[in-house]
This record gives C-alpha cells, structure tokens and sequence, in this order.
C-alpha cells in the first residue's frame, strides 16, 4: 500500500468522524442513533491508530533497509546476521 492510498484512507475516516460527530445527540448520546455514530468515531480512530503504526513502521523498515543494504522485499525475519544483531548508528 503506497503512502499516497494511507492518506487518503487517513483523510476519509477523519471526515467519517467528522460526519458522525453531527449525528451525535449531546442530550442523549447513548440512545438510538447517537450509539451508532459514536460507534463509527470510535471505528474510524481505530483506523487511523493502525493506519499511522503502519506508515510508521514502513519508515522504519525503509530506514532499516538502507542501514544493512537489504532488498526491500526480502522480509527481515528470515534474515540471520552471522556477526550478530545489525548495529543502527545514532
């Protein structure tokens, strides 16, 4: 997934919060509708908590990639380093 879509998926759960928030009765936010809306900030928080641990964890992949000269597809868990854990400089 490009970073590209990851902002564009971050941008639409944040204008679905913005959607359910004007669903919500402040009078009553737990009854009828307000339930579901609230719901729906509650889901679309969630997917932007996982959508920015993802773009997180892309950077750092990209960085630990360049750091030990591994191909980008190569997943890091089938690597075993002969010398040891592969030193990050400061």
């Amino acid at each position: 997934m490009s970073k590209t879509l990851t902002i564009i998926l971050i941008v639409l759960a944040l204008i679905l919060i913005a959607y359910n928030t004007t669903l919500v009765d402040f009078n009553n936010p737990l009854e009828g509708n307000s339930t579901i809306a609230l719901i729906g900030i509650v889901a679309a928080l969630c997917a932007i908590v996982l959508l920015l641990i993802f773009l997180a964890s892309k950077k750092y992949r990209r960085k630990l990639t360049r750091i030990s000269f591994l191909p980008q597809w190569l997943p890091l868990y089938l690597v075993e380093p002969e010398d040891g854990p592969i030193p990050i400089p400061a």
